[in-house]
């Protein structure tokens, strides 16, 4: 693995105040800038939380692209969200071990910070590849960065970081507050609820284990249940965005990208508020979603990404109200660490709808109209996973990389394989759905012995291959 450095803003800050003199001290090493708060390595992690790989909203079939490789399913080696979290985990890693020096009541919280933050981009890169560097990742020895880590198992980082998150939410306990400076975007340095934050990625992550381990993910939810959670549209966890050059919504220069016609056919079918929002509507007057995976020049009466989700201080979702509504649907279908209630599992519903529509800046007027219109959850347990499955999906449309692991976890929305005499392109994959991404290319160069091993247990670097908890048959 290629040595990893601080983020640039951090050098700057000391090269400017530099001179000639003092050059020989900065060139010791990042490892001596001890001058550095920790409070900006934190926020390099709260940041890091909006972050991530927007082609594979392609491979969620919620935006398409024409002519582009990832999706025709060819051969691409995504490397966004691997450099993005090991530069990452290395700034907090500096951030807990000044903070732990720090006997303040702030070097505590930070140190609770910190494990929330790399708990969640740790999930996060697992879910996207599979097996990846955790324990050895971005630690020092005596030799300096061990540049060479080894894979470590996607359970056993899901127990480390559910094990991490639990010491967070204790630490925390009733403090109100973290001095972090200006810089947290998210909730303004409220303690309160970035434990409500936690314990929400603790559901999610016990979820995601539910079919592959039933056990551990009781085991966790009993736990979960007795904290809150967060429970309103308000205590969503998203970053904010200004107008302002380089603040401003990184979907701001994707209005040329099209909608999927996965998810403007089910809008339409619903009849849902949220289309308007979501997609463009072209000059032919009617929504038209374009087919994921087609190579063609670009064509006018296909859908565009609509105003909502370009628009330039639009927030960046990471974990919202919709997502633990839905969540809480499912446990209440499955009769996980709860007795199956249908009464409360579409309760839980329709609060996931309500919120997602407001989330995505549906007016009062028409929620009110609309929500009467929504049907209850209907049919088998399965049937009603799949509306659950669903609509979370399409809550998830500015969250690529939760609403991929949701299709593959829970199997919806199904994605069919794709035939040759449809048009779009096969790929490698012969045109099922990939299940992962492959390891980037710096892993085969700088990490070679460790890739090689996760190689053959990945069938190549297959994308066929499954990660862990991906047990369902359904996609």
């Amino acid at each position: 693995m290629k040595k990893i450095v601080l983020i640039s803003f951090i050098f700057s800050l000391f090269v400017c105040s530099c001179t000639n003199d003092s050059f020989e001290e900065i060139n010791e090493g990042y490892n001596n800038l001890s001058d550095v708060d920790y409070n900006y390595l934190v926020n390099t992690g709260i940041k890091a939380l909006a972050d991530g790989e927007f082609s594979v909203n392609d491979w969620a079939h919620l935006v398409a692209y024409a002519n582009f490789a990832p999706g025709q399913y060819d051969h691409w080696r995504g490397s966004t969200p691997w450099d993005g979290t090991y530069l990452t985990n290395k700034n907090l890693l500096d951030a807990l071990q000044r903070a732990e020096v720090d006997e303040t009541e702030n070097g505590r919280k930070a140190e609770a910070m910190v494990k929330i933050l790399r708990s969640y981009i740790f999930v996060r890169l697992t879910d996207t590849y599979g097996d990846v560097p955790y324990f050895e990742a971005g630690y020092e020895g005596k030799d300096g960065i061990n540049e060479m880590p080894k894979y470590d198992s996607q359970k056993a980082i899901y127990e480390d970081c559910y094990k991490n998150l639990t010491e967070a939410i204790e630490t925390i306990g009733d403090e109100s507050t973290v001095l972090l400076g200006n810089a947290d975007f998210v909730y303004n340095q409220d303690l309160q609820l970035w434990k409500k934050f936690a314990n929400s990625q603790r559901l999610r992550m016990a979820l995601r284990v539910s079919y592959v381990d039933k056990a551990l993910a009781e085991t966790w939810l009993s736990h979960v249940l007795t904290y809150d959670l967060i429970s309103s549209t308000d205590e969503s966890a998203s970053y904010a965005r200004f107008m302002d050059a380089g603040y401003e919504n990184p979907r701001f220069q994707s209005g040329n990208r099209n909608i999927s016609a996965k998810l403007v056919d089910y809008l339409l079918v619903h009849d849902d508020p949220r289309l308007p929002q979501l997609a463009t509507l072209p000059a032919t007057g009617v929504y038209k979603g374009l087919p994921n995976g087609l190579t063609f020049g670009e064509d006018p009466s296909f859908s565009l990404l609509g105003p909502e989700f370009t628009r330039s201080d639009r927030h960046t979702p990471i974990l919202m109200y919709s997502e633990v509504c839905f969540n809480m649907a499912e446990l209440y279908v499955r009769g996980l660490s709860v007795s199956a209630d249908n009464a409360k599992a579409n309760e839980w519903f329709k609060k996931g709808i309500e919120s997602s529509l407001k989330e995505w800046s549906v007016d009062e007027e028409t929620v009110t109209a609309f929500m009467p219109t929504v049907p209850d959850l209907s049919g088998d347990t399965e049937d009603k996973l799949e509306q659950i499955g669903s609509e979370k999906w399409v809550a998830f449309m500015d969250n690529g990389h939760e609403a991929y692991s949701e299709l593959r976890r829970s199997g919806y929305p199904v994605i069919a394989d794709r035939q040759p005499d449809q048009g779009p392109s096969l790929g490698e994959t012969n045109g099922k759905l990939p299940r992962r991404f492959k390891y980037p290319n710096v892993e085969i160069l700088y990490n070679t012995e460790n890739y090689e091993k996760a190689e053959a247990a990945t069938d190549g670097d297959s994308f066929l291959a499954k990660v862990w908890w991906d047990v369902r048959e359904l996609n």
